[in-house]
């Protein structure tokens, strides 16, 4: 009985003091290896603090019809962790933020826009390509629209960051077609039982104030003993020897990724003119270069030895010209932004960051200027919003 009163009683104050530590929000997938679990709520306390809720799909957004309702174009995003925003509140993401900004364009003629979130954390390329897959053409988009990051680009091969994509899918190219790798076709086709109840235990434990705390406790004890706790963050991933392959495409170790992260692309420009849906890849800005301080910028880019900061952009911007893949980039327009307002677009707000997720800024800046490029660009959404439009490519 007394023990019973004791954790009633801790309970009770780690509540009364409003102490939170970070949920967990993630389960196993047979095809994706990880996804954000179904119904998954809890707080985020990891560079950011907010209150997040997943739907019943796994997904950072409400819940909706799988069919759209008349007068509504709907619209598919996909990427990675800058997509889902689990950090950020949700009607404060960019994802939400382009929703709003489209739908007003488009209200005045009568239509509604619909902006589905289908990001996933830590997604790669090719985990991107498996989501719309499996999970966007339910929804009937008739846009779909990929956010991709170097680091999403880099996790194509398991050679650069083999720690980065342990347990992930990978595909390898065998004559030109893009093929599953030996773990990927070994991956479970379904998952075990005992997932489903590490799953409900982890929204029991995402519920209770004193079984956050232990689960918390219980990780950085595993990390001490195995020796992988984390270090604060440096201030530049450049300080990292690996990192300039994911700033400079034409070093060899990372052709192998450019080639693959190409041929997927391809496939889903396929996969989607075969459904008469339109396909646009969006470029997301690195911090090192949409900072304000220009001097450390310069510094940053002599650093790694480097010419230009851009190459990465440049490269996906001439493979989209040359295969008729619309390409908006917000590489510039961040940098530009940044600089003239003397501003950090990445971590915690008010912070000097050049690493991390898109703060409130960042987020803001961002939707309002897809939303932008879209209106003007796009001639699915330009057309329900009357809007005059100057195509990304020339017709195929």
């Amino acid at each position: 009985m007394c023990t019973v009163v004791l954790i009633l009683g801790v309970e009770y104050g780690l509540g009364l003091t409003q102490t939170r530590f970070t949920g967990s929000f993630y389960t196993s997938d047979p095809k994706l290896g990880h996804t954000v679990r179904p119904n998954a709520e809890g707080w985020w306390m990891d560079e950011f603090v907010t209150y997040a809720r997943v739907n019943s799909d796994g997904l950072n957004d409400r819940e909706r019809p799988l069919t759209p309702p008349p007068g509504t174009l709907r619209v598919a995003v996909i990427g990675s962790s800058q997509v889902i925003c689990l950090q950020m509140p949700r009607e404060r993401n960019w994802v939400s933020i382009l929703n709003k900004d489209l739908s007003a364009a488009a209200r005045p003629r009568g239509w509604n826009v619909d902006v589905v979130n289908l990001g996933g954390s830590g997604f790669s390329v090719a985990q991107i390509y498996m989501t719309m897959q499996d999970k966007a053409w339910k929804y009937h988009p008739q846009v779909v629209v990929s956010l991709v990051d170097t680091w999403a680009m880099m996790k194509a091969t398991r050679k650069l960051f083999p720690e980065e994509v342990t347990g992930s899918p990978v595909y390898l190219l065998e004559n030109g077609k893009l093929v599953p790798d030996d773990f990927t076709r070994n991956m479970p086709n379904a998952r075990g039982l005992r997932q489903v109840w590490t799953d409900r235990a982890s929204d029991l434990i995402n519920r209770s104030y004193l079984l956050s705390l232990l689960r918390m406790a219980g990780r950085r004890s595993a990390e001490v003993i195995t020796g992988t706790l984390k270090s604060p963050a440096p201030a530049s991933v450049g300080l990292d020897p690996r990192a300039r392959v994911s700033w400079d495409p034409e070093v060899p170790e990372t052709q192998e990724a450019w080639a693959v992260c190409e041929a997927i692309w391809l496939e889903m420009k396929a996969e989607c003119n075969r459904r008469g849906v339109e396909f646009v890849i969006v470029l997301a800005d690195r911090g090192e270069v949409s900072q304000p301080d220009q001097a450390a910028r310069l510094a940053f880019q002599r650093r790694l030895n480097l010419s230009s900061l851009e190459e990465m952009e440049h490269r996906i911007e001439r493979f989209g010209t040359s295969h008729g893949i619309s390409v908006i980039s917000l590489i510039p327009y961040m940098a530009s932004y940044a600089a003239d307002n003397n501003v950090y677009l990445h971590g915690p707000e008010g912070k000097k960051a050049v690493v991390g997720h898109w703060n409130e800024t960042g987020n803001a800046v961002a939707g309002h200027e897809v939303a932008r490029e879209l209106l003007e660009r796009s001639l699915t959404i330009a057309q329900v919003a009357g809007r005059r439009v100057h195509p990304f490519t020339s017709p195929e």
